[in-house]
């Protein structure tokens, strides 16, 4: 396969972890078992090794923060359990494992390894937080919390590798739930620096403050959802509609961590369009880019959005950004979306009338 994909100009990005962990390390513990840890950092790089000089593009994981929630804190996945220790200890091991990976992947790249020009990353389902209008300190706080283990604990390892002090000072401190941090933890942690990053972008999370600290269940209530007035339903998935979330997503990468790394994004809300773009963060342009791209994301009707972000940095360094475009460049935009399904649609019902068999029809619009 990977072959076949090379000598016909295909890139492969290869994905080393998306929930499929074998049965016999799941009885062994999974991810808070330290051995099944390292025995996963092993498999990277026997996989490298293996096809380092044929495969450019790596990722340790894909969102990686699923597995500890839906396993642990919402009980929807085996072993269906409501165990906030369990969820945040799941979640450092996956941590750790991620890290012990991008150190197999830099020492492999040292002894020429690996293809020039090899990149490693990782992707997660990062969900940008929102609160009211004007919140109370306690609305902050869940916000701050809810980013912080969400959103935060991921982009501090790979842009700076370290987790976010002040969310493990409430985890430990103020929740009282221990953290299995050993001694040599955080020499590990600091390998964990990327080369660039996977951004899946499904709906924002709206929070406000929990009505108690704890829930029937002993677990910390982080936050209770916030209905948005205003928000608009894809109601086939149930999820937010909100396009601007990849914008703010985008320029809080730019602005909070000045790391260069790609960034990659794609959708699986159906609202959220089929679209490319390529830009700088790290440039005078990079809100109007992030901002275009959001606003085509949102507009035009598709399956898959992959946006890449190319981060730049320049001996300049940020020059500032521009204001944002007037109403009228947003119109243009959706006329030019509309215009393109419909010839897309015309397209495509030109196609189903020929006389082809329906084999021949679907190789142009599976």
């Amino acid at each position: 396969l990977i072959d076949c994909a090379n000598e016909n100009g295909i890139d492969i990005y290869m994905n080393m972890y998306h929930f499929d962990m074998p049965e016999y390390l799941i009885k062994r513990g999974g991810w808070q078992n330290r051995e099944v840890v390292e025995a996963y950092a092993n498999f990277v790089k026997k996989a490298m090794e293996e096809f380092g000089m044929k495969v450019k593009y790596w990722f340790t994981f894909n969102e990686p923060i699923v597995e500890p929630e839906q396993q642990f804190l919402h009980g929807a996945w085996y072993p269906y359990l409501h165990d906030f220790k369990q969820s945040i200890n799941v979640q450092y091991g996956i941590t750790l494992a991620h890290c012990l990976a991008v150190m197999n992947f830099r020492k492999l790249q040292e002894e020429g390894k690996l293809i020039e020009g090899a990149k490693i990353g990782m992707i997660n389902c990062f969900a940008p937080p929102y609160t009211k209008e004007n919140p109370s300190p306690e609305d902050l706080e869940a916000v701050r919390m809810t980013d912080g283990l969400h959103n935060r604990w991921w982009l501090d390892v790979v842009a700076h590798g370290h987790l976010p002090q002040d969310v493990l000072d409430t985890v430990e401190n103020d929740w009282k739930v221990e953290i299995d941090r050993r001694p040599g933890d955080e020499a590990i942690l600091a390998q964990g620096k990327v080369d660039w990053l996977g951004f899946n972008y499904y709906q924002p999370t709206r929070v406000q403050a929990p009505d108690s600290k704890f829930d029937e269940n002993g677990l910390p209530c982080i936050a209770k959802p916030y209905i948005w007035p205003e928000r608009k339903m894809n109601v086939h998935r149930g999820w937010e509609i909100y396009p601007k979330g990849i914008y703010d997503f985008g320029m809080k990468i730019k602005n909070d961590r000045r790391r260069p790394y790609a960034e990659c994004a794609r959708s699986a809300n159906p609202q959220l369009s089929n679209r490319r773009g390529a830009f700088t963060l790290d440039s005078a342009r990079a809100e109007q880019h992030i901002l275009c791209c959001s606003s085509r994301a949102g507009l035009d009707r598709g399956g898959n959005a992959f946006l890449q972000f190319e981060s730049v940095t320049t001996s300049r360094g940020t020059t500032g950004t521009k204001k944002p475009r007037e109403r009228g460049f947003y119109q243009t935009i959706l006329q030019e979306a509309r215009a393109r399904r419909r010839a897309r649609r015309q397209y495509r019902l030109h196609l189903c009338r020929q006389p082809e068999p329906w084999s021949v029809c679907r190789r142009h619009h599976p």
